[in-house]
């Protein structure tokens, strides 16, 4: 049986391997949305419909969040309010079956480069971001579709629905980002922006269950590289821990 665990999620590390330009700084900027979907998020229903929704946590701020620019083979360490999380993780029990199921937590980021953009601009850029996975994550648990069980595996269908419903959120962010960014800037800063937009570099969702914070003792180091010879070569290093009490 699956145990509450009480676990913290941090993004500590930016590193930006190769410049796109031979020339000037670049100054990241971070956005991250913190999730979990789990026993105190959402309940299972006799009928196998769920209730509730997923908790969320959303880091600060857009331009210069990271409070700094980097060179080429220079890092930045991430501000510990834009990059960690502390929180619980419950299972979520199974109804008539004595099982539960693993509850997920993780984290979307999403790594933009400052350009033109206004303040404002990028600012409404992270409220549209944070509403959209949100609204993604919700629609999903509640569309849930009972049919989809396996009485025979009950615990790894319903597992397994979730997964795929976290994985889905990712479609159409970047259109709704650029969207918000628009409907926030006057005409003559959206003309600017165009010109040399904020870069939107890329983006990447990290999920963990109980299963996986048991099979690796509690520890899991984390990383993902964005290559591109548009934006230049970077990377975030993070690590999910279980904590002690």
């Amino acid at each position: 049986m699956f145990k509450l665990i009480q676990l913290q999620i941090a993004l500590h590390t930016l590193s930006l391997h190769k410049k796109r330009t031979s020339w000037g700084n670049a100054e990241p900027y971070l956005w991250n949305i913190f999730f979990r979907v789990d026993g105190e998020a959402i309940t299972i229903n006799p009928d196998f419909t769920i209730s509730g929704k997923a908790i969320f946590s959303f880091s600060k701020g857009s331009h210069n969040n990271l409070r700094g620019s980097i060179h080429r083979d220079n890092i930045l360490h991430i501000p510990q309010d834009i990059g960690i999380w502390e929180t619980e993780l419950h299972p979520i029990k199974i109804p008539y079956f004595e099982q539960y199921v693993p509850g997920i937590a993780g984290v979307v980021s999403v790594l933009m480069e400052e350009n033109n953009v206004s303040n404002e601009g990028a600012e409404a850029g992270r409220l549209a971001l944070s509403q959209q996975v949100q609204k993604a994550v919700n629609d999903a648990l509640r569309d849930f579709n009972p049919k989809v069980i396996d009485i025979n595996d009950v615990q790894n269908s319903i597992a397994n629905h979730f997964q795929k419903t976290i994985e889905s959120f990712s479609d159409g962010i970047e259109k709704h980002v650029i969207e918000a960014i628009k409907s926030r800037q006057s005409l003559l800063q959206n003309v600017w922006s165009l010109i040399k937009a904020d870069a939107l570099v890329g983006f990447h969702v990290w999920k963990f269950d109980h299963r996986d914070i048991e099979t690796q003792g509690g520890t899991i180091h984390f990383n993902h590289k964005w290559n591109s010879n548009k934006f230049g070569d970077w990377e975030v290093f993070g690590k999910m821990q279980e904590l002690k009490k």
